[in-house]
């Protein structure tokens, strides 16, 4: 392990390197380089004497080596402390964990760990399969090219998934999860949480509290309904382009939006608000009523028509409110047992 203190330090190490920048300065700056030339500063990859890791009085700098010759740092460990600092990796898988305080994480190439820990933080992964952690505090993750797995932790955190098939977990708080390119994977947690699968063919569940989930393009896969029993918040889904399949709870709005899409319909309690679709398409939409068979062991769906649309029926419980659709053809309903 090497200790870096105040001023434009460089340490040559070895491969799977292990760093600790010391705490006498505001704010430490950590970033692997590709040769010595960082020692007299300018060496930054972004070529900014401002953002130089090796040219401030209160800055310390990297740079690894495979032997004699300069060569991309591979395999570091870089652990921050309690200050606001900034710890990027390079070639190689790194791990980078920022602890208390704001901190910025960057882990370039490989197949990177990244853990914000305290604080508000932003954490890039670049390229590789890379793991994010946000933690504690309002975090910014951002997954980077390949397949990588994004968990915001504890506050409102947002997640910004890329061109790979990426996993996303709000966790605690309000967060906002956009997938973007690929199969994604988002899952909002706890909190009012805001969900876009973005491309691709996208699974998202919103969880507990009251969710905006839109599918985006892609045939996607939507969960408003959380795992807390009778849970009537309402969730908003969207379907977006595509052939989407919505699951809606009690008291959940679904709008399925372009293509030939599937509303299955959660069992609720008979004190549930019941769920709101509003674009119901009979011509190439499909129904499906999932019915817990202990509590219906002889289901029969019923309607109710109004000059507002038509209200679906299970045993006389009202479960779905179809907007805008005056004949229902209850034969076209699939029934199904959860």
């Amino acid at each position: 392990m090497a200790r870096l203190g105040d001023g434009p330090d460089a340490e040559d190490q070895d491969d799977d390197d292990s760093v600790h920048e010391d705490d006498s300065a505001d704010t430490n700056i950590f970033h692997m380089l590709s040769s010595r030339d960082g020692t007299s500063g300018g060496a930054s990859p972004n070529a900014d004497a401002s953002n130089d890791p090796l040219g401030g009085t209160e800055d310390d700098g990297v740079i690894a080596s495979n032997d004699d010759t300069p060569a991309p740092a591979e395999d570091l460990w870089l652990s921050g402390d309690d200050l606001t600092n900034m710890l990027g990796g390079g070639a190689g898988q790194d791990s980078l964990n920022g602890h208390g305080g704001d901190d910025a994480l960057a882990g370039y190439d490989g197949d990177d760990s990244l853990d914000g820990g305290d604080g508000d933080d932003a954490l890039n992964g670049g390229a590789g399969d890379d793991t994010l952690l946000g933690g504690l505090g309002a975090d910014l993750l951002h997954a980077g090219a390949d397949d990588d797995h994004l968990d915001g932790g504890d506050a409102a955190d947002t997640l910004q998934g890329c061109e790979g098939d990426d996993s996303l977990i709000g966790g605690a708080g309000n967060d906002s999860l956009i997938g973007g390119e690929g199969s994604d994977q988002l899952a909002g947690g706890t909190g009012d949480d805001a969900l876009d699968g973005g491309m691709g063919d996208d699974l998202l569940a919103g969880g507990a509290g009251s969710d905006t989930l839109d599918g985006g393009d892609g045939n996607d896969t939507i969960w408003g309904q959380s795992e807390a029993e009778h849970d009537d918040s309402a969730d908003f889904l969207n379907g977006g382009a595509g052939d989407d399949s919505l699951m809606l709870g009690a008291g959940d709005y679904g709008n399925g939006g372009d293509g030939a899409d599937s509303f299955h319909l959660l069992d609720i309690h008979p004190d549930d608000p019941p769920m709101q679709i509003t674009d119901f398409n009979p011509q190439e939409d499909a129904l499906v009523v999932m019915y817990d068979a202990a509590t219906h062991p002889d289901p029969q769906l019923t309607m109710e028509t109004t000059a507002a649309g038509t209200t679906l029926l299970l045993d006389g419980v009202p479960l779905a409110s179809l907007q805008a659709i005056a004949n229902l053809d209850l034969s076209s309903i699939t029934l199904q047992a959860a």
